[in-house]
């Protein structure tokens, strides 16, 4: 099965939506199982003391007045686009 089978699921479907849906609660529950926090059986939470937050938005293509002051809205808080 294609997973870009419905924009509408994202850019890759709503297959990788649902896959990624099922392995967070598999790693959630390996986590409960093992008494640990999931960023601890990953490795981290000792290495930094911040993480950078990401930023999604609509698709780039948009850039209709509505989009536009969203976008500005996110560089004033501190948001860089790459």
């Amino acid at each position: 099965m294609s997973t870009r089978t419905s924009y509408y699921g994202g850019n890759h479907g709503v297959a990788t939506h649902a896959i990624t849906g099922v392995e967070i609660a598999l790693w959630d529950l390996i986590g409960k199982i093992s008494g640990q926090p999931v960023h601890k059986i990953l490795g981290g939470g000792s290495h930094f003391s911040q993480v950078r937050a990401y930023l999604s938005s609509g698709p780039s293509n948009m850039l209709d007045k509505e989009s536009c002051q969203e976008y500005a809205t996110y560089i004033k808080a501190g948001c860089k686009h790459d």
